[in-house]
């Protein structure tokens, strides 16, 4: 099971078929979200023609969004999330909270997008890759997704099992990280590397229910 994404399998395939889908799903998804980047910046220009500060319009709308998801209202929050974006096309933190609410409802495509655009505004924070890493995982692009995880990891200099954290709360557990760096090997069939990254995750976090169960499937077959 991976943390953070639902892990499903895929049907066989030649690797010529299975690349030929994996190239059109991302030059459809390159398309629809060119297109609601462009519509982003036209709204946020036309805002800003009006003398409105749509950055702290943006900013408002963010903490609306962030309220209503505590409060479970997913419907509201991704409504709030998208008026952020239109008044800030760079805003980084709604684009990606906007994939996560995508993700969860089931839109990964649309979701893996924002989860791109967001990773493109921070390069250097660990949660952007991790976040990419999921979404990839979610459409199948299992290599993609590990190269995510792994520069999570790189970012965070692999130093502690809690980091990147803000205001004293924790952002990213980097148990899970390996966890789902584990399943991704898993999904292309590298077990003894999955084994790897499954021990790592307990190893910086032993309670792992995820990691435990998926070590156990892996070392089941070597």
């Amino acid at each position: 099971t991976m943390q953070g994404g639902g892990y499903q399998e895929h049907e066989a395939g030649t690797e010529r078929l299975k690349a030929e889908r994996a190239r059109e799903k991302l030059v459809r998804m390159g398309l629809i979200g060119g297109f609601f980047l462009a519509v982003c910046m036209l709204v946020s220009l036309f805002y800003l023609s009006l003398g409105k500060p749509s950055p702290d319009r943006a900013g408002n709308s963010y903490k609306e969004a962030n309220d209503l998801f505590a409060k479970g209202d997913k419907v509201a929050a991704e409504g709030k999330y998208r008026e952020a974006i239109v008044l800030n096309p760079e805003h980084p933190f709604a684009w990606a909270n906007l994939g996560n609410v995508l993700r969860d409802r089931g839109e990964g495509e649309e979701a893996l997008e924002c989860h791109l655009k967001a990773r493109q505004l921070t390069p250097d924070r660990p949660r952007s890759a991790y976040n990419l890493g999921i979404s990839l995982h979610g459409e199948g692009f299992y290599e993609a997704a590990e190269r995510e995880y792994k520069h999570a990891i790189q970012l965070t200099g692999d130093s502690s099992a809690m980091v990147e954290t803000i205001k004293g709360h924790m952002v990213l557990d980097l148990a899970r990280v390996y966890s789902n760096l584990g399943v991704s090997y898993q999904a292309q069939g590298r077990l003894e590397e999955a084994a790897g990254a499954f021990d790592a995750a307990l190893g910086h976090s032993a309670h792992n229910r995820a990691a435990s169960l998926n070590l156990c499937n892996v070392l089941l077959p070597l």
